[in-house]
């Protein structure tokens, strides 16, 4: 089972130019904007923020640590694993949630890499069509990874929440990070989950299967 939080559709930028009275010659027309470009963070920007690994998760294709500092449990209902600081309970915020589904929900792509990212970009736009949001799918790398997010905010007890969202596909296995924190200290917690992007590190099949070769046996006699 799958949970995502569908947003917004992202807004496109348009440029127009206002001519005051006058007779003047024309101005020129600008270019058509270009796709924002990724965002690139390197794992160096977040080794102080990446606690201890976990055992490896879904059979061994994902290897992920929880922020420094943060604990780790099995949510249910859905998800793979949740993050919180120290002790606190999944239910109380801040919290990070991982899922994964291994039908990836956008057509047309296995793996996300450089190469594809914005294309990726397009494809969460139109999936997240719907309610307004705080910002717009980006591109981002995250040490190794590529990931796209975007940000929405609800209202939960009275209190504002943001809730980021990192989508990527890996090896034909669909993963999202969601960050979930009142927006008073979402610019705090920010780059704890970008830490936990940064650490993923993805497996493939054939990864896997050379990790099964068997070894011989001591020979004693």
């Amino acid at each position: 089972m799958r949970t995502r939080a569908f947003c917004g559709r992202f807004g496109r930028l348009v440029c127009m130019a206002v001519i005051a009275g006058g007779c003047g010659p024309s101005p020129e027309v600008p270019p058509a904007a270009e796709p924002a470009a990724e965002v690139a963070a390197p794992a160096g920007d977040f080794e102080s923020l990446i606690g201890t690994y976990m055992p490896p998760l879904e059979g061994g294709r994902l290897e992920i640590a929880a922020p420094e500092g943060w604990g780790w449990a099995r949510p249910g209902s859905g998800y793979l694993v949740g993050f919180t600081p120290g002790k606190a309970s999944l239910n109380d915020l801040p919290r990070i949630l991982i899922s994964t589904d291994d039908v990836p929900p956008y057509p047309g792509i296995e793996h996300v890499d450089a190469s594809n990212v914005e294309e990726l970009v397009q494809q969460v736009d139109l999936a997240v069509g719907g309610d307004a949001l705080e910002s717009p799918p980006q591109a981002l790398q995250l040490g190794d990874n590529h990931w796209v997010e975007y940000v929405s905010l609800r209202r939960s007890r009275d209190v504002l929440v943001n809730q980021m969202v990192l989508e990527t596909v890996a090896h034909g296995r669909w993963y999202a990070i969601r960050l979930e924190v009142s927006q008073r200290q979402f610019s705090s917690h920010r780059p704890h989950a970008h830490a936990v992007a940064a650490s993923c590190r993805f497996s493939s099949e054939a990864d896997l299967a050379v990790g099964e070769e068997d070894f011989p046996e001591n020979d004693d006699s």
